[in-house]
């Protein structure tokens, strides 16, 4: 599946989480910033996914001064792994809501957030 295929609005995520479910599915629900995805990330999301489980991933939206890339960039490198069937950009609360994964796992942004204050320390004016 084409990278951006996977990225979808809310109502067509949950279309195709209710047919996933609907054939016997799980459905792993994974939240996050996704700036920067360390290896522990990755691991879990291959994990979470075994045995045939959808893996949702939730990316955070844009906020005012924070992050390395705009929602729509993180989106789509979350979607380039394989171990991803479908990404939305949104709340994870409201989505965890609509979608009621059988799992949910929230991914640190601690890194991704400790690099860019270290970043806008060194380079303030």
């Amino acid at each position: 599946m084409n990278t951006r295929e996977k990225i979808l609005q809310l109502q067509a995520l949950l279309e195709r989480a209710a047919e996933a479910r609907a054939a016997g599915r799980r459905i792993v629900l994974a939240a996050g910033r996704f700036d920067l995805i360390s290896l522990e990330a990755i691991e879990s999301l291959g994990s979470a996914g075994k045995g045939g489980a959808l893996v949702v991933a939730v990316v955070a939206p844009d906020s005012a001064g924070s992050g390395l890339l705009s929602a729509e960039a993180r989106a789509q490198l979350i979607a380039a792994l394989a171990s991803v069937d479908l990404v939305v950009i949104g709340a994870a609360g409201d989505l965890r809501k609509a979608l009621r994964p059988d799992q949910y796992m929230e991914i640190p942004a601690n890194l991704a957030s400790e690099l860019i204050e270290r970043f806008r320390m060194e380079h303030r004016e």
